[in-house]
């Protein structure tokens, strides 16, 4: 294992290619937290509010519905809104009202992680390039002083390897987080999709 101090003088052997690798792990770091926060199921579609919508819409309530939804901060109070602001429309305008909503809501969701799949992608890449930059410089060294000495050898491919570890450590978790993330909207995205349906046919006597 390494330690404390050991593990300070261990990614500083990795030279100036750790300071970039370091940036990608602290925004993968704030990135996960935030994205965990944000994807909250209540954040979301919050079940109670789904329940007091569906029982206002049903008795006919539509001004008190669209307050209930102007007074909640979820995604599927604005894709709602967009439905009850103009519910005696055609049905295929008030359809294309929440679609329209829906993307917008859809894009948020989204939000930060392209940078995560950058992530994934960028930090080998760094680890590679501290890879590459550390081997040339043992290559010079061994010009410069011959191949006599191992150890000096062995110890430049050690630093030099320290950025692809450091990268790929980073990597990983990066293109896994990413995925899960990304199958997570898409759940939650088909999920305000069917309720903005359920609403739809709500509003039209169809349910």
């Amino acid at each position: 294992m390494i330690e404390g101090a050991n593990l300070f003088q261990f990614l500083e052997k990795g030279g100036p290619i750790m300071y970039p690798l370091g940036l990608c792990s602290v925004l993968l770091l704030g990135i996960v937290f935030e994205r965990a926060w944000s994807l909250r199921l209540r954040r979301i579609l919050p079940t109670r509010f789904l329940i007091e919508v569906d029982d206002l819409v049903r008795r006919g309530k539509l001004p008190e519905a669209s307050t209930l939804c102007k007074t909640n901060d979820s995604s599927i109070a604005r894709i709602f809104l967009a439905g009850l602001q103009h519910p005696t429309r055609p049905r295929e305008l008030c359809r294309e009202a929440l679609e329209a909503a829906g993307r917008q809501e859809s894009a948020k969701l989204q939000t930060n992680l392209g940078i995560l799949a950058a992530i994934a992608s960028v930090s080998p890449l760094l680890g590679l390039l501290g890879t590459v930059m550390g081997l040339l410089q043992v290559f010079r060294t061994i010009e410069a002083h011959g191949a006599g000495n191992t150890s000096i050898f062995a110890g430049g491919i050690y630093q030099a390897l320290i950025t692809t570890v450091v990268g790929l450590i980073i990597a990983i978790p990066a293109f896994l987080v990413t995925k899960y993330f990304e199958s997570k909207v898409e759940s939650l995205v088909r999920e305000m999709e069917r309720a903005g349906l359920e609403l739809l046919d709500l509003l039209r006597g169809e349910s």
